[in-house]
C-alpha cells in the first residue's frame, strides 16, 4: 500500500532548504511512497524536479489576495486547484509552516 504524504512549508526560501531532510527521511523509510509538497512560487523552482518528490503545488497566495479583494472572478480556477489538492486523499500532512497562512 502507497501511503501519500503532504509537506506544507510554503515561504522563506531558507525555512525551505532546513525542511528538506524530511523528503530523504520519508523516502528512506517509505520508499514506496508518494511524497508532495505545497510550497509559494517563489521556493516552487527550488523543489521541483526533486527525485523524490511526486508533485510539488504551488500555494497561490497572490490569487487569495486578489479574490478577498472582491475579484470573485479568480474563484472557480482557485476551486479547482484546491479541489485536485483535496482529491489527492493524503495520509499525512506534515505542516512545517506553524501558522494559519
Amino acid at each position: 500500500m502507497t501511503v501519500k504524504f503532504l509537506l506544507v512549508r510554503l515561504t522563506a526560501l531558507g525555512d525551505v532548504v532546513q525542511t528538506m531532510p524530511v523528503i530523504e527521511a520519508l523516502f528512506e523509510r517509505f520508499p514506496e511512497s508518494e511524497i508532495h509538497w505545497i510550497v509559494e512560487e517563489g521556493a516552487f523552482p527550488l523543489l521541483q524536479g526533486h527525485p523524490h518528490l511526486h508533485r510539488v503545488w504551488k500555494f497561490p497566495r497572490r490569487e487569495i489576495k486578489i479574490l478577498l479583494q472582491g475579484h470573485l472572478s479568480l474563484w472557480p480556477t482557485l476551486r479547482k486547484k484546491w479541489t485536485l489538492l483535496w482529491r489527492e486523499r493524503f495520509d499525512w500532512i506534515f505542516d512545517f509552516q506553524g501558522n494559519l497562512r
